[in-house]
């Protein structure tokens, strides 16, 4: 696993849910518990992995750039999944660049964007 995966991999985890305060994973509390303990308690489901696993599939530079590193290339060794589903290849090595409105301050609003601008090629526009 590459160390740019497992860096977006921890912050996925952090952003996904509620977690405790650091200092309380630390206490004697959490001492004798079980990954799936700490995990619970921090508001995770047992669905975490599949949530990682699908949010990681629709990666897009952007994102990369956005919440990890604004300097990130194509060339960044995270893979996904291929959007274009015509090809032939089905996960790419790296995470490529959508194309996405980056003027917008959220991500919730560029991928608004993104969905809008393929609605309109469907229809010819």
């Amino acid at each position: 696993m590459s160390a740019p995966f497992c860096i977006l991999l921890l912050v996925t985890v952090v952003a996904s849910a509620p977690t405790p305060p650091p200092a309380a994973i630390f206490t004697p509390a959490y001492a004798e518990a079980t990954c799936d303990d700490v995990m619970m308690k921090g508001g995770l489901t047992p669905d975490f992995a599949y949530s990682v696993a699908h949010r990681l599939y629709s990666l897009t530079l952007e994102d990369v750039r956005y919440y990890f590193c604004p300097k990130a290339t194509v060339d960044n060794d995270i893979p996904t999944v291929n959007q274009d589903l015509s090809s032939s290849t089905r996960v790419l090595p790296y995470t490529p660049l959508a194309g996405s409105d980056t003027s917008f301050l959220t991500s919730g609003l560029r991928y608004v964007t993104l969905y809008l601008l393929d609605l309109l090629h469907e229809v010819g526009q």
